[in-house]
């Protein structure tokens, strides 16, 4: 665990954490990112909330279309559709991004823990 705390402390990440897992704080945009131990492989595995967040997303995104789409075609839209408009639709699609960018800054980390899990030995079977 301390080769890799090590690691990314030299790359300028903020770490905190306990003796069975690792925060790593990536920026204010794009959340944090963990590092735990599995036993089960003996190797270190990374993980994020980025699934979750796709999925919400695409959930809200989908409420939205599905709300502008009950009102097609009406003479006059209501505010619940303006406010799709003007604020759920760029909420979703800064959260898209988010995504994205949380998933390019993870790839320096994931190669530091690939780094790290390539010299660990084996498994015993």
């Amino acid at each position: 665990m301390e080769k890799i705390i090590d690691e990314l402390v030299a790359q300028g990440y903020e770490v905190s954490g306990s003796s069975s897992s690792i925060r790593v704080n990536m920026g204010v945009l794009t959340g944090k990112a963990i590092i735990r131990k599995s036993v089960y492989s003996n190797t270190f595995v990374v993980s994020t909330h980025t699934w979750t967040q796709l999925i919400a997303l695409t959930l809200v995104f989908s409420s939205i279309l599905s709300s502008i789409f009950s009102q097609w075609g009406q003479p006059e839209l209501s505010g619940a559709m303006w406010f799709s408009f003007s604020v759920g639709i760029p909420v979703v699609i800064t959260g898209f991004v988010s995504a994205i960018i949380a998933e390019i800054q993870l790839q320096p980390i994931r190669q530091i823990v690939r780094m790290v899990n390539s010299k660990l030995s084996p498994p015993v079977a």
